[in-house]
């Protein structure tokens, strides 16, 4: 990058987020919501890879990332139909996944996330 180039900040907080967890978020989506969601996640990451600045879009589609490891907004007998038992390796990733991906929410300044009720 050019030194006499801007750069963002917090756009670049969410690349090398995704280039370190992208995998793993696309395969804990999907896992989650299904192959939608995956696909979601890969045009999500590749918007952010080929962005100048991290638009207010972007932000909010990373909180709703979240929301979706979190398990928001999804029907209970959905989540009883996870593939998933408490004791699967795979829950402890996804929970620190979803930590990951709340501390850059926090440190980017993303829309407020809404807390279900």
């Amino acid at each position: 990058m050019p030194f006499d180039q801007k750069y963002d900040p917090h756009l670049l907080a969410a690349q090398m987020w995704f280039a370190a967890h992208l995998e793993a978020a696309a395969n804990a989506a999907g896992l989650i919501s299904g192959p939608s969601a995956r696909r979601s996640v890969m045009r999500l990451a590749e918007e952010i890879r080929e962005a100048g600045t991290l638009s207010r879009l972007m932000r909010v589609r990373l909180g709703s990332l979240l929301r979706t490891l979190q398990l928001e907004g999804e029907d209970e007998d959905d989540v009883g139909m996870l593939p998933l038992h408490p004791d699967d390796p795979r829950v402890l990733e996804i929970c620190l996944l979803t930590d990951s991906l709340a501390d850059l929410l926090a440190d980017i300044g993303a829309p407020p996330i809404s807390q279900a009720a």
